[in-house]
């Protein structure tokens, strides 16, 4: 693999506070109904490399870089980054099939109207 696409990750929590994120889109967001946001829920300690547990986390789709693969695997092996956790299957497809999907999408250059009634 060339490079490795990485996406912002933040708390949940700040994500819920930004001012653009309303009820319904937190609503969206948390049950993974959101096209730009994949909701993780929390972490328990004994499932955390570090042993700290990690809280409920968003994952940003709009925000990525792709960096080499080379430089991600040493920055591993030298220590400078870490793996706290790993999602198992069917989860991991599910997250990328989201992502995907989310890069793949068409813009048009008009929403669809409905015509109205009467």
């Amino acid at each position: 693999m060339a490079s490795i696409l990485l996406c912002k990750v933040d708390t949940a929590e700040a994500v819920r506070r930004r001012s653009d994120v309303n009820t319904g889109t937190w609503s969206r967001i948390k049950s993974n109904r959101d096209e730009r946001y994949h909701f993780l829920e929390q972490t328990a300690p004994e499932f955390d490399a570090l042993g700290n547990g990690l809280p409920e986390l968003c994952i940003d789709f709009k925000t990525y870089v792709g960096i080499p693969a080379e430089l991600f695997y040493d920055e591993i092996n030298r220590g400078v980054c870490q793996r706290r956790g790993r999602l198992i299957s069917p989860y991991l497809e599910h997250l990328a099939q989201r992502f995907s999907a989310y890069l793949s999408r068409v813009a048009l250059p008009e929403i669809y109207r409905s015509q109205p009634e009467g």
